[in-house]
């Protein structure tokens, strides 16, 4: 997390909320003015309590470099217009200790809500691929067997229909192996993370 503001004081004191209610999240604090690039952080809150326009270009200024993950800025009037063009929310100086959090956890989900579909999709195609290694066992074992048992039929003298239907069962049972084979890479294609996830 990266606690964006000009005064030290109010930085330290945001960093503390964040610690106490967020214990495993590190924070980092900047001057609003050195942003010169886009935060390698999942939240970003913003100091508006004595500049809300200043702290509101510095919003505009992060989203325009990219930046994906929470924005909050504190103690800027709420102005519902100016955050859903930010994709930024707002806090009240006062409700800090109460808000901060669970507004950085709302902006962290509507982040990432762009990406829901395709993690969705990587759930089912792992779980296409554990069904398909489970289908091929399942079928290898039993058309091995039957597969052994008519070639070594075939070794026998056998009627002319005899051979004609072990022969016929030997090439299905080929053709069935060879289909369960193409079960073998599925699942397993890479997933790449999605462009804009900010860690």
């Amino acid at each position: 997390m990266l606690v964006a503001s000009t005064d030290q004081d109010f930085s330290t004191a945001l960093t503390a909320v964040l610690a106490a209610q967020l214990s495993a999240a590190a924070t980092d604090i900047i001057d609003p003015l050195r942003l010169r690039a886009k935060p390698e952080a999942v939240a970003l809150v913003v100091d508006a309590r004595a500049d809300a326009s200043g702290a509101s270009a510095v919003a505009r200024a992060v989203r325009a470099m990219g930046y994906g993950g929470a924005l909050v800025l504190v103690g800027a009037p709420a102005d519902a217009m100016a955050d859903a063009e930010m994709g930024a929310t707002t806090v009240a100086t006062d409700r800090i200790a109460f808000d901060l959090v669970e507004r950085i956890g709302e902006q962290m989900e509507l982040a990432s809500a762009p990406f829901a579909d395709q993690v969705t999709r990587a759930r089912r195609l792992v779980a296409a691929g554990e069904i398909a290694l489970r289908l091929q066992h399942a079928l290898n074992n039993p058309l091995a067997g039957i597969l052994a048992e008519s070639q070594l039929m075939l070794m026998d003298p056998q009627t002319p229909d005899q051979q004609a239907s072990l022969e016929r069962i030997v090439g299905l049972c080929r053709r069935m192996i060879e289909m369960t084979r193409t079960l073998d890479g599925l699942g397993e294609r890479p997933l790449s993370p999605p462009a804009g996830v900010v860690n």
